[in-house]
């Protein structure tokens, strides 16, 4: 959190997040069901952070060359690093603020993909995994490996 008297809305839906990533790995720590604490995170991370300028089909969210000019029931809501993967990467690096907050802000991309292109990523074994390859940074990865070009 910032020392000035006033927090920036970033600062506050961080701090959201980071209370319940804080949350999760307490209730992973006590054996809940990882569907318990992965769903209460994914849907705040969601709410809080990703539909926080743009809806979830909003015309400025990134998408597919494919998905441009296509009416949203066309169209798949996808995250670039599948969210099961940032889930995993937020509760292994926490309580390390820093690094979760590069985690969501650098590595939480929501995207508009076809439902063809979330076929062509399951085909590919890319549906909730990322390449072997993955660098670890590279948000894009999954896309550029089955050849989905983003505008």
């Amino acid at each position: 959190m910032s020392n000035n008297l006033e927090i920036t809305n970033e600062e506050k839906r961080l701090h959201v997040i980071f209370s319940v990533v804080a949350i999760a790995h307490e209730m992973r720590e006590l054996g809940f069901p990882k569907t318990a604490y992965s769903k209460i995170l994914r849907e705040t991370i969601f709410f809080v952070w990703e539909i926080r300028e743009l809806s979830k089909y909003s015309p400025m969210r990134k998408r597919s060359k494919a998905a441009e000019g296509r009416r949203n029931d066309k169209l798949d809501y996808d995250h670039a690093i599948p969210m099961r993967i940032i889930i995993e990467m937020l509760l292994n690096k926490w309580p390390n603020k820093e690094a979760v907050t590069y985690i969501i802000t650098h590595l939480v991309h929501g995207v508009l993909i076809t439902k063809e292109e979330h076929i062509l990523l399951s085909e590919e074994g890319l549906s909730s995994t990322m390449p072997k390859d993955w660098d670890g940074s590279d948000w894009m990865t999954r896309y550029k490996k089955v050849g989905i070009d983003l505008i």
